[in-house]
């Protein structure tokens, strides 16, 4: 038996209603810097560096000390790449890639690179990070140590540290009356000179 065809077509209904916008997620952060950020990743790689340099220089810091100047390495080095790109520096992934290479011919092969990296703590994409940060970082330094003077007026500075503000007073009472600075100063503190 044949089933019968409708003579009209439906009418097609259309969703009206607009989809939300996608947003890329971070992975999690160790911190945000201006508007650019250290991954968490980053700074427990650091973290892991650090305590194995500690252990070949024979020194020990506190687990506070040691995460407090990972992440001021960090933040510090951030903050210098970000000025760095601000004034426009550049660093694709060509020059990024030259780099590795470079490492690569350094550690001898590709294998020795991916051992160093594994020893390090760092994946394919944070050396990458490392690389474009640790660049733009030292092209920041030498912008501003070629703004600096090469020779700057240095003055010499004594004082004399009074233990109340009785000997304070005397003090001064003596070098209003004319006395000799340098000689206060040794007077009160023997060791030093002020």
């Amino acid at each position: 038996q044949a089933v019968p065809m409708p003579t009209e077509n439906p009418q097609l209904t259309t969703a009206t209603e607009s989809l939300p916008t996608v947003t890329p997620t971070l992975p999690p952060l160790a911190a945000r810097v201006n508007g650019g950020y250290i991954l968490l990743e980053d700074y427990q790689a650091e973290l892991k560096r650090l305590q194995d340099a500690e252990l070949k220089l024979g020194i020990q810091l506190s687990a506070e000390e040691r995460k407090q100047k990972a992440l001021d390495e960090l933040i510090g080095e951030e903050l210098l790449a970000q000025a760095a790109f601000q004034k426009g520096f550049q660093f694709d992934d060509e020059a990024i890639q030259a780099e590795i290479e470079k490492l690569k011919a350094a550690a001898g092969n590709t294998e020795g690179l991916a051992a160093w990296m594994e020893k390090n703590g760092y994946s394919e994409e944070s050396l990458k990070r490392a690389l474009r940060r640790a660049k733009a970082a030292a092209w920041q330094r030498e912008k501003i140590l070629a703004d600096l003077p090469a020779a700057v007026e240095q003055v010499h500075a004594c004082q004399i540290l009074a233990g109340t503000e009785e000997q304070a007073n005397q003090i001064i009472n003596q070098l209003n009356a004319g006395a000799d600075f340098a000689t206060l100063s040794k007077k009160y503190d023997p060791i030093t000179g002020g």
